[in-house]
């Protein structure tokens, strides 16, 4: 019963980074799982509901929503043109119109493609309520 829960391949995110690091152990190599936590845990700080989405065979790393609104994130370490294309991928295949953004610590790719924002993730999480 234990193996088949932990194959259904769902995404557990830590209340604590550190705590998550006791149990794992830090692997510098993992920054963009604790990346991706740490916009979990500051979504849900802002209020929002978050889930994970699925788009085909295609995953988006969150659909977060409050009081009616709906936006797209995917969490990038280091965004560059060579994986500009993997990261939108999901994100272009979603034809509503709701706001889609990518998250990164790479300044380089800022801005917008496709209507696609691309921002930094320090001022995203930095900002008090969120902003598209």
């Amino acid at each position: 019963k234990g193996r088949k829960y932990l194959e259904t391949q769902e995404k557990i995110y830590a209340a604590d980074v550190g705590i998550r690091n006791s149990v794992l152990g830090y692997r510098p190599s993992d920054i963009a799982g604790i990346l991706e936590n740490l916009v979990y845990l500051n979504l849900r700080q802002k209020g929002f509901s978050v889930s994970v989405g699925k788009t085909g065979t295609l995953e988006v790393d969150f659909v977060a929503s409050k009081d009616g609104a709906v936006f797209y994130v995917q969490v990038c370490y280091q965004l560059t043109p060579e994986n500009l294309e993997r990261e939108i991928a999901p994100l272009r295949q979603i034809k509503d119109n709701y706001p889609k953004l990518v998250l990164t610590l790479s300044d380089l790719m800022a801005g917008d493609v496709e209507g696609i924002k691309i921002r930094n993730l320090v001022d995203f999480l930095a900002e008090p309520i969120a902003k598209f």
